[in-house]
């Protein structure tokens, strides 16, 4: 065979493995795309992992986020899943904290309540008491009808009266039975900064559940 007819030939071999390579890679190239588009969808199949938690573990871990009254809190975390949604609308433990501070509507009282069903309730009375009367009269006569499962009771505010508890107050709990009631904190602070003309009284839970007061 002369050179020319050889170098031909070459040619005729290169030309072939290179189809072969190029229909390799085109299958190559086909087969990766098939395998990513596989893994995509089993990704958008399946849940994140904190989505995947059992109920009572995500429980746990939203208990500490959502520690406290805070109900714009619950609302922005309850938005982040269906799952996630659900998990807190059905613990009442996460609506057991209801507090009541005198600047807004009660609605989030009523919520509260439904929500937490039989669990024992933490209230919190905070605000102005010269401001506020009104609003904190009617969140504790929302709240007083299930003084039964009160177990803790928070009071924080600022007042310029000279008792530390107004007789507002003690007027719509003072005769009220809390059988559940374990804790009980006074925080009051005077605007003037200064002494209230009359002795802070102490404040205990008697044996028939009742708020007693003793100087």
């Amino acid at each position: 065979m002369d050179e020319p007819a050889m170098m031909r030939a070459e040619l005729a071999r290169l030309d072939e493995g290179e189809r072969k390579l190029v229909k390799q890679l085109s299958d190559i190239r086909a087969a990766a795309a098939a395998q990513k588009k596989r893994l995509d969808e089993l990704i958008r199949a399946r849940k994140p992992s904190i989505q995947r938690l059992p109920v009572e573990m995500l429980s746990s871990v939203l208990h500490f986020a959502l520690c406290g009254p805070n109900p714009s809190r619950k609302e922005t975390l309850s938005r982040v899943s269906r799952h996630w949604r659900d998990t807190i609308l059905d613990q009442p433990n996460f609506w057991s904290t209801i507090e009541i501070d005198g600047r807004g509507s009660l609605s989030h009282v009523r919520g509260h309540l439904e929500k937490s069903c039989e669990a024992p309730l933490d209230i919190i009375i905070q605000g102005d008491w010269f401001n506020a009367n009104d609003t904190i009269r009617e969140g504790l006569d929302l709240l007083v009808p299930y003084a039964n499962r009160w177990q803790s009771l928070f009071i924080n505010a600022w007042t310029d009266m000279p008792r530390p508890v107004p007789q507002f107050i003690l007027d719509c709990i003072g005769a009220t039975k809390f059988p559940s009631l374990r804790y009980l904190k006074l925080r009051l602070r005077f605007r003037h900064n200064h002494p209230s003309p009359h002795p802070m009284p102490a404040y205990s839970r008697s044996n028939t559940g009742q708020i007693v007061t003793f100087g």
